[in-house]
């Protein structure tokens, strides 16, 4: 389950996440969006040389904020398929 939300700090919104695994007690808590995709990035390399690509888009209309993350991840075997 992906959790986000902004806090408050030092008169500046910022977001936080929190990633935890139905059915077990483990969480984990990040600092910033970066932070998390960091994380993302390096769990999807751990099962074989992925290419992860990210963008994120923070958009402010009226007093609320959204945040868009688009994550692209291709398998080698995918990235050699488009080379051709």
């Amino acid at each position: 389950m992906l959790r986000l939300w902004q806090l408050e700090e030092q008169g500046q919104l910022v977001w936080r996440a929190s990633l935890e695994e139905p059915g077990k007690e483990e969480r984990n808590n990040f600092a910033s969006i970066y932070e998390l995709l960091d994380f993302l990035e390096q769990q999807t390399n751990q099962t074989g040389n992925y290419t992860f690509r990210h963008h994120v888009v923070e958009k402010n209309e009226n007093e609320d904020t959204s945040i868009e993350i688009k994550i692209t991840v291709k398998s080698p075997k995918d990235v050699r398929k488009q080379e051709k």
